[in-house]
């Protein structure tokens, strides 16, 4: 890519444009990193030019919806503010969309701004060769593909953990907490974990499920744990109807749980006992909005377990 005196500059504002993974950056790059990188090359760019840094935007990847309003948000504010210099960090993390990357290159190519890479110092202008487009359009695209492959492994990993009987989601319903696995000398595995209970809220929900199971109903089950301090303060605002409807509902008490639409026996260790089960889902009639079994979505903590399929099936 170019870097050289040919350059004719529209103006010296430059916007950043910071992509971090809800994952660790698979580069190894944090956001502190990718904007370190950006401040230092707008104070010396690939021209020897110091640029204006007038704004960040940092997209953080939590959905392919969300990660695209946030980058639409970033491209509006510099068309218009009439921003000269957009600065990402690598050619791979500018867009792995071909609208966005087509679009971009066609302001470029009309001088509406130039593009700078500040790892590879390196940008792209108007009197940019062919070549060098094409070399950034490649890598995006490269980038593009590798992340479907590595979403897809991931998904046949999440299946195959859950297919063993542990919960795959990052975030196990209220009484468990997610534990590394223990393994020789007491070291424990870098990845994979199983689900646990947990010491500090298992307290809560085995008196919630034994307030149903005395045929109390759910508001006055929120009046009596608010009583008895199990929640206070800010938990205590927080503490809703339509939440505690689900847990009663949530087939992970009960040695189960969903995933994808499947319905799999759980290893996970029973906090409350038989009696409450049972008895508490016979009184259960009252009726709240939404009260469906929580944390149905799955979560990507990038675990591969070795599949040996336990009993499941489909549900409606």
């Amino acid at each position: 890519m170019s870097n050289n005196n040919e350059i004719k500059y529209i103006n010296k504002k430059a916007v950043a444009i910071l992509r971090v993974s809800r994952d660790k950056h698979r580069d190894g790059f944090s956001h502190d990193a990718q904007l370190k990188y950006a401040q230092e090359y707008c104070a010396n760019d690939c021209n020897d030019h110091k640029l204006e840094l007038v704004k960040i935007f940092t997209l953080r990847k939590k959905s392919k919806k969300s990660d695209r309003g946030q980058y639409r948000a970033a491209m509006d504010f510099i068309s218009k503010n009439k921003i000269g210099n957009v600065v990402f960090f690598k050619t791979n993390s500018e867009s792995r969309n071909a609208t966005d990357l087509e679009a971009n290159e066609q302001a470029v190519k009309q001088g509406k701004f130039i593009l700078h890479f500040s790892y590879s110092r390196k940008c792209l202008h108007k009197k940019s060769p062919e070549s060098d487009f094409l070399a950034r359009t490649f890598s995006s695209l490269m980038a593009s593909s590798f992340a479907r492959v590595l979403a897809s492994r991931i998904k046949d990993g999440l299946k195959a953990k859950a297919e063993t009987g542990w919960y795959p989601g990052s975030k196990p319903p209220l009484g468990y907490m997610r534990q590394s696995v223990i393994v020789e000398a007491g070291q424990s595995k870098t990845r994979g974990a199983i689900v646990v209970p947990n010491p500090e809220t298992i307290k809560l929900v085995q008196r919630e499920f034994e307030l149903r199971a005395q045929g109390l109903s759910l508001e006055s089950i929120k009046k009596k744990i608010t009583v008895e301090g199990l929640v206070m303060g800010r938990k205590a605002l927080e503490y809703k109807l339509g939440a505690l409807s689900k847990r009663l509902k949530n087939p992970f008490y009960r040695g189960q749980f969903m995933w994808n639409g499947i319905l799999y026996k759980g290893n996970h260790e029973l906090i409350i006992p038989i009696h409450h089960l049972e008895v508490g889902k016979m009184n259960g009639t009252d009726s709240v909005s939404d009260a469906q079994p929580e944390c149905l979505e799955p979560e990507r903590i990038g675990t591969r377990m070795p599949i040996n399929p336990v009993n499941s099936k489909k549900v409606g």
